[in-house]
């Protein structure tokens, strides 16, 4: 009878021990295919902007944390075109042109808003080119939706900012010379005018 119940016990033992080494090994693959906290952040911004999302055929989806880092890099290197905060990046799919409304927490306030959309139909597969950013306005709605209306579809950042202007304010002295000019350009406007108007005399 002993015999028996110390065979049981080391049967137990036996099993507790493959059962937490079992454990272990599952807990350490979860460990190594977790996802990053941007990769995370974006997965639920994508959940939340996709369950609020109307249209029809629109669906939205998680991007790669590399194209919120080309997203960001690019409003970085272009003020010209926006100045903002990059707030998320998913990816919005629609077969042809659609008019996209959701909720966005991420924007507060009145604004103003932008997507960023990059525009390749390639994207998934072809060379990154950044001159494929595209800024389309966002609309705020009465009821606190948002709304915006893109060509085509692919990934498209959020932005928080105001749209820049590749044209650059003269500066107070560059004001001056350019009105002294335009005063001489008058004058000498007026002065041909009252030669002309002598001669038909």
């Amino acid at each position: 009878m002993k015999k028996f119940v110390r065979s049981i016990a080391l049967v137990l033992a036996a099993v507790l021990v493959f059962g937490m080494t079992a454990l272990a090994a599952t807990s350490s693959e979860t460990t190594n295919t977790s996802l990053s906290d941007v990769e995370k952040k974006l997965l639920d911004d994508a959940v939340e902007i996709g369950y609020s999302t109307t249209g029809d055929g629109i669906t939205v989806g998680p991007v790669s944390a590399d194209w919120l880092k080309r997203a960001k890099d690019y409003v970085a290197a272009h003020p010209e075109v926006v100045k903002g905060e990059v707030l998320t990046c998913v990816d919005i799919r629609h077969n042809g042109a659609a008019t996209v409304t959701f909720n966005c927490k991420y924007f507060t306030g009145n604004g103003p808003f932008y997507v960023l959309h990059y525009d390749a139909s390639d994207w998934e597969t072809g060379a990154y080119n950044e001159n494929n950013w595209k800024l389309i306005a966002v609309t705020k709605n009465a009821d606190g939706t948002y709304s915006f209306t893109s060509p085509s579809f692919s990934p498209f950042a959020f932005i928080s900012g105001t749209a820049g202007s590749a044209v650059v304010a003269p500066k107070t002295g560059e004001v001056i010379a350019i009105s002294a000019i335009l005063a001489l350009i008058m004058m000498a406007g007026a002065v041909v005018c009252a030669k002309k108007a002598r001669l038909q005399k």
